[in-house]
């Protein structure tokens, strides 16, 4: 599995609030942090809760 950061990095960007949307938070192993071999960002997006968060879309007319 990848690194999620260079080696020297001064800093990581972690955004707690993707945890809840996606299947797998942040892992860090050895003081490194890990990202998945999928194909993309290494997000996995949980599409079910995504769906269940959606809020409808209201369209007004005349605007």
């Amino acid at each position: 599995m990848p690194n999620g950061a260079v080696p020297n990095a001064k800093w990581l960007e972690y955004i707690p609030q993707l945890d809840g949307i996606t299947q797998e938070g942040l892992r860090i192993e050895n003081g490194m942090a890990r990202v998945s071999h999928d194909p993309g960002l290494g997000i996995n997006w949980d599409w079910a809760r995504l769906d269940r968060m959606a809020q409808p879309k209201t369209i007004k007319e005349g605007t």
